[in-house]
This record gives C-alpha cells, structure tokens and sequence, in this order.
C-alpha cells in the first residue's frame, strides 16, 4: 500500500511578535474586515515553510503553540491526510 503524501507547510506559517492595537488600527480593521484584532504583528521571528524549518525552529524556541495549530489546521482539511486515516 502506498500512502499519500501530506505536507502540512504547503502554506508556510509564520511567528510574530505582537502588540497591541492602536485606536485607529483597531477602526481600520473593523472597516476592512468587520471585526477588531485583538493584536497587530509587529517583528516577524521566523518563517517555517518546510520540516527542515519546523525542527530548527523548534529547536531553538521548544514549543509553539501557533505551529501546532498551524500542523493541525492543516490536517483537519487535507484529503490525503483523511484517506490515509
């Protein structure tokens, strides 16, 4: 039997510091997408677009939430994934 392939970093994930909104950057989010956030990216820390990535990445911050739910995104909507379950 062969399995079908998954690559959950067809899309790449991204870390970011953040902070919090301005009052004018919260207006403008809630005009461009009708909703305020509760935080805005300020310094990208990495981009994670492979495994070679995920584990240097992971090796020098030790746990992520954001990366497990990117993986686990990922998962829940790929086809290949579901058939080899």
């Amino acid at each position: 039997m062969k399995l079908p392939l998954v690559n959950v970093f067809n899309s790449s994930y991204e870390a970011w510091t953040t902070r919090d909104p301005t009052l004018e950057e919260m207006q403008e989010c809630m005009r461009e997408n009708g909703y305020i956030s509760p935080f805005i990216n300020d310094t990208l820390i990495a981009r994670v677009s492979n495994h070679f990535d995920a584990a240097n990445y992971m090796a020098s911050c030790g746990a992520d939430n954001g990366l497990e739910n990117h993986i686990d995104r990922h998962l829940d909507q790929d086809p290949n994934y579901k058939s080899f379950r």
